[in-house]
């Protein structure tokens, strides 16, 4: 992010003139200014630390990337559907490492968080319109 070497994920330790604070770093929302990183202290507060208030970053670890382990597959034969999303909690999963939501994309994400519905359905493809 700017010219520190971190992103978001990883675990960091921030020193300014004031104080010094450890946590992850969680995703710049896409609304969001450039002038400020935000940390998931340890507490599970987070907070916005204004980056021309550094003095020094140490990364503590690297972020990891998740990858999905669910081995469920949808049935043949079932009705195919697709699934248009506008945004919202059925259709958003959390990254409980950075304490990020983000939007499912793919059908096999959907099967993880709900996976009854392969009984019912076989959902082809995810369409976020906005």
């Amino acid at each position: 992010m700017g010219e520190f070497d971190f992103q978001a994920g990883d675990r960091v330790r921030i020193y300014t003139k004031a104080a010094t604070y450890e946590g992850i770093v969680m995703p710049r929302p896409e609304t969001g200014g450039k002038e400020h990183v935000t940390i998931k202290l340890d507490s599970g507060y987070n907070i916005g630390v204004l980056l021309g208030a550094v003095a020094k970053v140490e990364k503590l670890a690297k972020s990891e990337k998740r990858q999905s382990k669910s081995e469920l597959k949808f049935e043949k034969g079932k009705p195919e559907i697709s699934i248009v999303t506008t945004g919202g909690t059925i259709t958003s999963k959390v990254d409980y490492k950075t304490g990020g939501a983000y939007p499912l994309t793919k059908p096999e994400e959907l099967l993880e968080a709900v996976p009854e519905l392969a009984k019912v359905v076989s959902v082809k493809n995810i369409q976020k319109p906005f």
